[in-house]
């Protein structure tokens, strides 16, 4: 493995799965998103969770056991002896075993030690997955800088907001929301970037206190002790604080979270149609969004994709939205407005009539025809009754000269280049 620095647990993010079956795991990405997101303010949690899962692994990788019953410090010194951990990776395997028994103990600041024991199991998993080769190697990675232990909120969940604030800001023509959305995201950015320096720095003094503090409770330096035990509390103060300005972040997020939530939820047309059977893809809402921009140059969209896409929700949704009022429809005294959906063929076109039918609000203005249907009126010498609104436009289309041909003869030719 190289020296390079790569960002905690990143390794999770695509072989989760390989590595859970590879060392007996269950639900490893969600318990330590939930610890990085918590930990400051629950690291009992951590540091239990975090000796749990390394014991649980180094079981499985040492099986077969000499006997069932073998305590974890015993299962920590027989994977050394086997060669199946180095002397290093045995000592950080150790202080997990140590952190985790004493859990949140009184003479320390357990935030600190629940960051120094989620990056001794970062350090565990990325050494499980290179050297036991669970999955490939990490170090043709580019090199980044670390990242903070603890985090406001997932990086997937960050980006994901800020995507779905751009859709929002589109769907409700209302550029403030993006821009809040980004604000949000700086100001978390801005608390890991701090913690991060904070919290390493407090690190290196409790690693010197607690080394100051063994020794001084040997030669029982009470003085030393009291000391000690101060620089405990003010760190711990300090923790307090940035406990404060996380609190603040996650607040911020939240707020502007449940803002394009809402703006969506308005415009989730899946929910619409199907009494909220699913909820829409990114890619649907754009169908939703277009032409919202202020600097669309077509009305025209087309939409495509493979069977089972939802290409039929979203143009439907997208019709019912530009003409319901409930939607985007007509302001003032505008007339209603009216759409005409063509089908390919009969069964779409029922399909399409029985989601209408269901709607929850009252009935769009929207006539469903398939296309046989709908062609047929125009060449029509007169339209049906219910197309009746054809009528102006059947001289344009019907072609006055048409008679059956059978066969692709001289006749069918010259037919074909008069129409």
């Amino acid at each position: 493995m190289s020296g390079s620095t790569f960002k905690h647990f990143d390794y999770l993010m695509d072989h989760d799965a390989e590595l859970e079956s590879a060392l007996g795991l269950v639900g490893l990405s969600k318990s330590i998103n939930r610890w990085r997101c918590s930990g400051m303010e629950y690291p009992g949690e951590a540091l239990v969770g975090c000796r749990k899962i390394v014991e649980t692994a180094l079981r499985k990788l040492a099986d077969p056991l000499p006997y069932d019953q073998m305590k974890f410090l015993e299962v920590i010194d027989y994977a050394e002896d086997e060669g199946l951990l180095d002397r290093s990776m045995a000592l950080k395997c150790h202080e997990i075993r140590r952190k985790g028994n004493e859990g949140a103990h009184e003479m320390s600041v357990p935030a600190i030690d629940a960051q120094m024991t989620l990056n001794l199991l970062d350090d565990f998993l990325r050494w499980c997955a290179e050297e036991k080769q669970i999955i490939p190697p990490l170090s043709n990675r580019d090199a980044c800088e670390g990242d903070s232990i603890f985090v406001v909120k997932p990086a997937s969940e960050v980006q994901g907001m800020a995507r779905r604030a751009k859709l929002a800001s589109k769907l409700s023509d209302n550029r403030d929301i993006e821009r809040k959305a980004q604000e949000a995201k700086s100001q978390i950015e801005a608390f890991e970037n701090s913690a991060k320096s904070d919290l390493q720095k407090m690190e290196e003094l409790i690693k010197q206190a607690e080394e100051i503090g063994a020794s001084a409770s040997a030669r029982q330096d009470e003085a030393t002790l009291a000391a000690q035990s101060r620089l405990f509390d003010g760190l711990q103060k300090q923790i307090d604080l940035l406990k404060s300005r996380k609190q603040s972040a996650s607040s911020t997020f939240d707020d502007v979270d449940s803002e394009v939530r809402e703006i969506l939820s308005e415009h989730d047309f899946i929910q619409k149609l199907l009494r909220g059977g699913s909820q829409a893809t990114e890619k649907q809402l754009e169908v939703m969004a277009f032409p919202k921009g202020a600097h669309s140059t077509t009305n025209i969209l087309q939409i495509a994709g493979g069977a089972g896409t939802g290409k039929t929700l979203c143009l439907l949704a997208k019709i019912i939205s530009e003409i319901d009022d409930q939607g985007q429809g007509s302001l003032f005294e505008a007339p209603k407005k009216k759409a005409l959906f063509i089908c390919f063929n009969k069964g779409l076109a029922k399909y399409v009539k029985g989601i209408l039918s269901n709607y929850e609000d009252s009935l769009p203005d929207i006539e469903v025809v398939h296309y046989d249907l709908f062609v047929n009126q125009l060449v029509r010498s007169k339209p049906r009754e219910e197309f009746a609104y054809l009528e102006p436009y059947v001289q344009d289309v019907r072609y006055v000269g048409a008679r059956i041909i059978y066969g692709f003869d001289e006749e069918y030719k010259n037919m074909l280049k008069m129409a």
